[in-house]
């Protein structure tokens, strides 16, 4: 029952590094890119149904 394990020596498991954060350059980027982002999820279905109208009315005969 006894395990000769030959000097071993436990040594601990290095720890994870932490996680990469963005720069206050990036993050501003990022804030940028979603309040555009935001803004054609509101305006691009308004002003693609206008393309689509006035292309429309271009063939349109009559």
């Amino acid at each position: 029952m006894f395990r000769d394990l030959g000097n071993y020596q436990y040594r601990p498991q290095k720890p994870e590094p932490p996680a990469r954060r963005l720069t206050p350059g990036q993050e501003r980027l990022v804030i940028w890119v979603l309040g555009f982002n935001v803004l054609m999820l509101v305006l691009g279905p308004f002003c693609g149904s206008s393309v689509v109208e006035a292309a429309i009315s271009l063939f349109h005969q009559g």
